[in-house]
């Protein structure tokens, strides 16, 4: 059933009842239909799960402006708390694949500094497919794009002359964003998760990983597993959405979570 949290601010499909919840946090331009396999198993399990559908896909709106993954962190946390009161939640799971690993990071990092409470305890973090780190930094920028955001920036050109070369040059998911969920994408897609990797503490945190995940390389896992404390990895054979189609392993993965 399609579940208003937050006051609107996120839609999930909630199913199964159980004091042991499972949140779900699907990629860039994705919605909860991604986790639908797993989350069967999971309730299969004796699981409760909420599959979110992100703000700007799915059925929940988009925000009002571009926002960064700290606003979408903070919007998560909210409606995790109601799905925690709603199901009277004991024990927590997080997982996030793609655009969804980048928040549950930002998550686990909060909790581990103790800067959001999400009324329930959590057991872990389950990631996937994640970019993790910055593939390059200003000298990897063509020349011509930081010319044209310099010229923007002295107001010297009109912002539509750069719009229009991102359009003509941009990856496949700027070319496929609108309006303020485009401007959400340039914020987001050069974020680099080293400070808050390196942050996670006392929560059980793991990496799943196609090996041939070109949107994000496996390096990224083996990198941030080596920075998160207690953390581990799993790599198996596949791509990028792999992760989605494991649901039985994932199950137990995070079964072994709550039973730790």
């Amino acid at each position: 059933m399609l579940t208003s949290l937050s006051n609107g601010t996120i839609f999930a499909e909630i199913e199964g009842k159980s004091n042991k919840g499972i949140v779900l946090l699907h990629g860039w331009g994705r919605s909860r239909a991604d986790f639908s396999a797993i989350a069967h198993a999971a309730v299969g399990s004796g699981f409760v799960t909420a599959r979110f559908d992100l703000p700007g896909f799915g059925a929940t709106p988009s925000p009002e402006v571009g926002e960064d993954t700290d606003w979408y962190r903070d919007v998560v946390a909210l409606a995790i708390t109601d799905f925690v009161n709603r199901c009277e939640i004991r024990e927590l799971a997080i997982v996030g694949h793609s655009f969804g690993g980048r928040i549950a990071v930002k998550l686990a990092n909060s909790l581990s500094s103790e800067d959001i409470v999400l009324g329930a305890d959590c057991v872990g973090f389950v990631v996937s497919g994640v970019p993790l780190f910055r593939s390059g930094g200003p000298s990897k920028v063509p020349f011509t794009l930081r010319g044209l955001k310099t010229l923007v920036r002295l107001k010297l050109i009109p912002a539509s002359r750069l719009e229009r070369y991102r359009s003509n040059h941009g990856s496949a998911d700027y070319r496929r964003a609108e309006g303020v969920m485009r401007d959400t994408f340039v914020k987001i897609v050069n974020e680099d998760y080293s400070s808050q990797l390196a942050g996670i503490k006392g929560v059980p945190f793991v990496f799943y990983w196609g090996k041939d995940d070109t949107s994000a390389p496996l390096s990224h896992a083996q990198r941030g597993a080596e920075m998160v404390q207690n953390a581990r990895l799993i790599t198996v054979d596949g791509d990028h959405f792999t992760f989605l189609g494991e649901a039985n392993d994932v199950v137990k993965e995070l079964e072994s979570l709550f039973a730790k």
